[in-house]
């Protein structure tokens, strides 16, 4: 499963939240390396975003890179950063505390899905 947040930024330029979604992957997208899933969930959020200007904020470093010089020789990987480029997108850099909400839309369960934890397990302040 994937997650993510789209933020409206407001006069004072704090961000509110407007949109909160996630994907269960299919059998095949389960199996793509993790900077594939992260790419996808980037692109599908920006799907919302016609005519927006468009703010990314990730905290994997990876994606940064890939938007900067993509050299890959996966054809969708590509595909979906030239869109993503034509957005012309501010790429930001967030540490993994500050991303809580769309870590928990990324590694909520249903039913017998398990997703990728990376080893850490939820506790009780993991919400607060």
């Amino acid at each position: 499963m994937i997650g993510w947040v789209i933020n409206q930024e407001d006069a004072e330029r704090d961000q509110n939240p407007i949109r909160f979604r996630a994907k269960i992957l299919n059998e095949r997208q389960c199996k793509y390396v993790k900077v594939k899933r992260e790419l996808l969930g980037i692109k599908l959020a920006c799907d919302y975003l016609i005519g927006a200007e468009v703010k990314i904020e990730t905290d994997y470093l990876w994606i940064l890179g890939m938007m900067r010089c993509c050299t890959i020789p996966d054809v969708a990987m590509l595909r979906w950063i030239s869109y993503l480029k034509s957005l012309d997108p501010k790429v930001r850099h967030i540490s993994r505390k500050d991303n809580a909400v769309v870590d928990i839309l990324s590694r909520a369960r249903f039913g017998d899905d398990v997703t990728e934890s990376d080893g850490e397990e939820f506790s009780e302040d993991y919400f607060a």
